[in-house]
């Protein structure tokens, strides 16, 4: 995945909107890596995190970035799980749609 200036705005305006204590957690390199690589024309200004659309791809990184650095080890263990059960189910799909012995099977 390919992440693009705005996610990386969009995640940094995100970011800003954290208590201190929870952007502590997420460390110095990562942070400077996001800001760097943001879009620096492009102000996003989130009045209300409630009632904001986040993208899709924004999404995905907040997701990496709460497993790695809030989730407690409980809830990293389930996400864990849940990402197998995903993957499993994928490879499935996809063996099932691209398997020779499927696609020609009458």
């Amino acid at each position: 995945m390919v992440i693009t200036k705005e996610t990386y705005s969009e995640i940094y305006a995100i970011i800003n909107l954290m208590s201190e204590n929870l952007r502590k957690k997420i460390p110095s390199d990562i942070l400077d890596n996001i800001e760097n690589k943001r879009d620096k024309d492009r102000f996003i200004q989130i009045s209300n995190i409630e009632n904001y659309e986040i993208s899709d791809q924004a999404n995905q990184l907040l997701a990496v970035l709460y497993k790695e650095y809030f989730a407690t080890p409980e809830e990293k263990t389930l996400i864990d799980s849940k990402e197998k059960i995903i993957y499993k189910r994928r490879q499935k799909e996809a063996y099932q749609k691209y398997n020779p012995y499927f696609k020609f099977k009458k």
